[in-house]
């Protein structure tokens, strides 16, 4: 993006840091990919002016602060370590259906064992989410054994997990599964009361888990719908719209026209996850997400029943739904296709500049946070 940039006599250019993070967080995305840094090694940040140009390469510390290992076969993942330091902990981190490793990187960098588990990769045999008869845990409980059996987590048996968006549902779905294994779980912008797209199931050791998929497949997808002017498809209020519980939307329309929480729906009997079983618990919701709730309070009315008779923390995040990478910008809007079908989906409420600029200080905040919990687990 240009901006105005104004430079000294000698064509020395000086931005603080306030300056060069409210720049960042008003970078538009050309491509219109939800996610701006996909397999992410390295980066380019072109600053243009009329007086001025310059190009900045950030890297990610691959080969120099730490190393990758890449996973590919019945497991598929990237796995990364600090070169020089002993690592402080071992991380197993589930993203939005793609290998992004943006936050993988980040978190080796700061000296932890990073195993990034892809889940939603056909390009490498793995089944699409959505076509699934369901999601089986034994495939990320054969990652958790092979990243504990790892020659850098000899130090370790037990890990922490972090899930974002479907990731973080897999997260919830696994801590309460593995609870001998998973002493810390972080999640964020992921639906909170059971997995979405499919059932999420654990039938192994003599045991028959099973938790109930709430919504968000193609077909409910199609049928929430409508076509815009340009012939893509749009959902009103966003993929919130299609989350449901024994067939009862969580959302509805109340008698003033606005949203609210679905009582009925939340106070049925289904199989959703049982945070009883979960060791330790930090939920982070974003609240200006079209995919986790229409509005703020509807975000916050849903969790805060979710936990209402918990110990586990809840935080809000003035955020959209891709708010896992500090200092990347957000893209608020993207295409999306379940086979032959072409979304336009929202991903956050947060359209103007100045919005944008208070979500990248969330973002910035938000990861400061993750710091700061995963320090004090390992210590």
């Amino acid at each position: 993006m240009t901006d105005d940039f104004k430079t000294s006599s000698s064509g020395k250019l000086s931005l603080n840091e306030t300056d060069f993070n409210s720049f960042f967080a008003r970078a538009k995305n050309n491509s219109n990919n939800a996610f701006l840094l996909p397999e992410f090694d390295k980066y380019i940040i072109n600053l243009e002016s009329t007086a001025f140009s310059e190009t900045i390469e950030v890297s990610s510390g691959i080969n120099s602060t730490i190393y990758k290992e890449e996973w590919r076969g019945d497991l598929v993942g990237n796995l990364f370590h600090p070169t020089e330091t002993k690592p402080k902990g071992v991380i197993l981190h589930l993203q939005a259906m793609l290998l992004q490793d943006a936050r993988s990187i980040c978190l080796a960098n700061e000296g932890f064992v990073v195993l990034e588990l892809g889940y939603n990769l056909p390009q490498y045999g793995l089944e699409q989410v959505y076509t699934r008869k369901s999601f089986e845990l034994e495939y990320i409980e054969k990652a958790i054994q092979r990243l504990l059996s790892h020659s850098q987590c000899a130090d370790f048996d037990t890990i922490a997990i972090m899930g974002h968006s479907k990731g973080g549902d897999l997260a919830l779905a696994t801590s309460a599964t593995f609870p001998d294994k998973i002493k810390l779980s972080i999640v964020n912008s992921c639906h909170l009361a059971s997995p979405v797209f499919v059932d999420t199931t654990y039938f192994s050791n003599g045991q028959n888990i099973r938790f109930e998929n709430n919504g968000c497949n193609p077909h409910q997808l199609l049928s929430a719908a409508y076509k815009d002017e340009n012939g893509f498809l749009r959902l009103k209020s966003g993929m919130n719209e299609t989350v449901t519980i024994n067939g009862m939307n969580v959302f509805k329309i109340g008698s003033n026209g606005e949203y609210e929480l679905n009582y009925d729906a939340m106070n049925s009997e289904f199989n959703g996850f049982d945070y009883s079983k979960i060791n330790k618990l930090y939920a982070f919701q974003s609240v200006n997400d079209p995919v986790i709730g229409p509005t703020e309070q509807t975000t916050k009315d849903l969790a805060q029943f979710i936990f209402r008779d918990s110990e586990h923390e809840v935080e809000f995040l003035q955020c959209g739904h891709l708010c896992s990478i500090p200092y990347i910008p957000v893209v608020d809007r993207s295409f999306m296709s379940f086979n032959k079908h072409h979304f336009i989906l929202d991903w956050s409420r947060n359209k103007s500049d100045e919005s944008k600029i208070k979500e990248a200080e969330q973002i910035s905040y938000f990861y400061e946070r993750v710091k700061y919990i995963l320090n004090d687990h390992f210590q």
